[in-house]
């Protein structure tokens, strides 16, 4: 199928307009890089000088994320191969971000009312976008969503209330407070199919750290790598954790972590720099991120069997593209991330 063709945009739910070669940018082309088995990178922007931010992707190369209208509003998009890109609208506040999507095609994120305040949603092809509450306040934000359909993310208390709880929810149970880790804040990022959740929280002395939830025994700090605080970004059906953790308690570098409950919290290290930041982790344990380099640039890598690999050394130097931001991986080893193709922000999917 020519990508062209597949590319549509749906303005709102009424209409839809099919793109013509000239709204789709030179950053979409499919490269054929010889160091890996199979890659694919391309651009999930339809319309010229309006960016895109990809969040997540499904094992069916589904993926979702936000573009900027040429207006300066967001609007929550859903990619795939066969349908090119779908926007999924909006509570009425001409703003909405989508964070994650499941196998199943379910996608969770946040939008704008009409009020200005922002609401959790599950969007479906079915039943398209649907608010799922607050925890009694005004504003919810949904992060991360299962195959068990079961969502996390935070939200306000009460209507004069700013501190967010992290959440968890379901279509049965509704949503839950999760609780903090004695201060009053904390959110939640991710959750695996056993129910298991993870994010941060915040302490008495107001830093933060990540955490684990389960079922009954609630939430459990994850410690730092040495400084005051970290934050977890995403956990697989193990329970094994990722996220980035601060080094030292004068600063701010912070080192990309793997945590288990038998060895605890562990360095990734980095590509040479002083700074690294996990995002995602696969049922294989294979990890994804972004680290300073030496000569302080900032690339996408790939952690595998102990060892950080910069995604940049899978690809020629011809191919003219610098590989910055890692941001999820899935079991089959697509990662999606951003980068720069001749000197514009593009989004990729590499394949390993």
């Amino acid at each position: 199928m020519n990508l062209v063709q597949g590319l549509r945009v749906f303005n709102g739910r009424k209409s839809q307009r099919k793109l013509t070669v000239s709204d789709v940018p030179k950053c979409l082309p499919y490269l054929q890089i010889p160091k890996v088995s199979l890659q694919v990178i391309l651009d999930l922007d339809p319309f010229k000088n309006s960016p895109s931010y990809s969040a997540s992707i499904n094992e069916t190369a589904q993926v979702v994320g936000y573009w900027k209208t040429p207006s300066g509003d967001t609007s929550a998009f859903l990619w795939s191969h066969n349908q090119g890109i779908t926007d999924l609208g909006n509570f009425g506040g001409y703003s909405s971000e989508a964070k994650a999507i499941n196998r199943q095609g379910l996608v969770v994120g946040y939008s704008k009312t009409e009020t200005g305040y922002e609401r959790a949603f599950v969007w479906s092809q079915d039943e398209g976008m649907q608010d799922i509450g607050t925890l009694g306040g005004l504003c919810s934000f949904a992060y991360g969503i299962n195959n068990q359909e079961q969502v996390v993310g935070s939200a306000t208390l009460s209507d004069s209330s700013a501190y967010c709880h992290a959440f968890f929810w379901s279509q049965d149970q509704g949503m839950m407070d999760l609780g903090t880790l004695g201060g009053d804040y904390s959110e939640a990022k991710a959750i695996n199919n056993s129910s298991q959740v993870v994010g941060s929280g915040e302490l008495k002395n107001q830093d933060w750290h990540a955490f684990i939830w389960t079922q009954g025994k609630g939430m459990h700090d994850l410690g730092t790598l040495g400084g005051s605080h970290s934050w977890a970004t995403s956990i697989n059906d193990k329970g094994f954790v990722v996220g980035a953790a601060t080094v030292c308690a004068t600063n701010w570098y912070s080192r990309g972590f793997f945590w288990s409950q038998d060895e605890g919290i562990q360095d990734l290290g980095t590509l040479g720099g002083s700074h690294s930041y996990a995002h995602s982790i696969n049922n294989v344990g294979q990890v994804v991120g972004s680290s300073d380099t030496q000569d302080k640039s900032h690339h996408a890598f790939l952690w595998d069997n102990g060892t950080m690999i910069d995604l940049n050394s899978l690809i020629p130097v011809e191919a003219g593209w610098e590989l910055r931001q890692a941001l999820h991986i899935t079991d089959s080893g697509q990662i999606l991330g951003y980068g720069v193709y001749l000197g514009q922000i593009c989004t990729f999917l590499l394949v390993l």
